[in-house]
């Protein structure tokens, strides 16, 4: 059977992160990872296929050594590269540079709490928030199309607001916010999921909230969980990603 027409691409790199976040599937000690030969037959396959765009994840696809040389390889098959990092890296100015210098084109870095305190008991890295905050300084201070995605969960509804008006400050092309359900690593300890239909309700509320501010928000949860008086709305303004999942 021959596939063509696939636009983008989502491209674990590696299953490592140096974050510690308790809903999150990826674990620390993963040993898998991509390596020079699997990086060119990925290269080579997706080039084959006609793929447009590769966005790299993992895990924390920036704790990958080789990702400059993979964003390189990539961009020149003629594939734009985007990412979607917790950012803490790019807290360094001239990593930031590097990647945006390989091609890297696109950048979402994960925001989950409003301060230090918020953001850091959630991701488990005292620090991260610094880090983070800064590595969207420093994408849209080199060039890269910046965006932010924060996870909705019980550990941080309360903030999410808060969090609306950490994000104003910066020109970013959109504020993704998605529903956490159970992670299947971790079903046992899962007081941090909602509902879709709890996750549909704080997305509205903040969707009012940011109305009178600059941020562009979008979400993957399904438009059938929301009150039908967003429907038109969401839709004309591709507020919503996805449709209904029975359909």
């Amino acid at each position: 059977m021959e596939i063509n027409n696939i636009n983008t691409v989502w491209l674990p790199i590696t299953y490592r992160c140096n974050s510690k976040c308790k809903w999150c599937y990826a674990v620390t000690d993963h040993p898998k990872s991509l390596n020079d030969r699997s990086e060119q037959e990925f290269t080579n396959f997706l080039k084959g296929l006609g793929v447009k765009r590769v966005v790299l994840i993992g895990g924390e696809p920036t704790t990958y050594k080789y990702i400059a040389r993979l964003i390189v390889r990539l961009t020149e098959s003629d594939i734009h590269v985007g990412m979607v990092t917790n950012g803490r890296k790019l807290s360094s100015k001239l990593f930031a540079q590097k990647l945006f210098e390989a091609g890297l084109s696109t950048v979402t870095i994960s925001i989950e709490g409003s301060n230090e305190s918020a953001h850091d008991s959630i991701t488990g890295v005292p620090g991260s928030f610094k880090q983070s905050i800064r590595g969207i300084e420093n994408a849209i201070s080199v060039g890269l199309k910046t965006s932010t995605e924060t996870v909705m969960t019980n550990c941080n509804s309360h903030d999410l607001r808060k969090i609306i008006d950490i994000l104003s400050k910066y020109p970013l092309n959109q504020s993704v916010f998605s529903t956490c359900g159970p992670c299947p690593s971790n079903l046992n300890d899962s007081d941090y999921a909602i509902t879709l239909n709890e996750g549909a309700k704080f997305f509205e509320d903040i969707y009012r909230y940011s109305r009178s501010t600059n941020v562009k928000l979008v979400t993957a949860t399904p438009l059938c969980a929301f009150d039908k008086i967003f429907h038109n709305e969401f839709t004309s303004n591709n507020i919503v990603s996805i449709g209904c999942h029975i359909h």
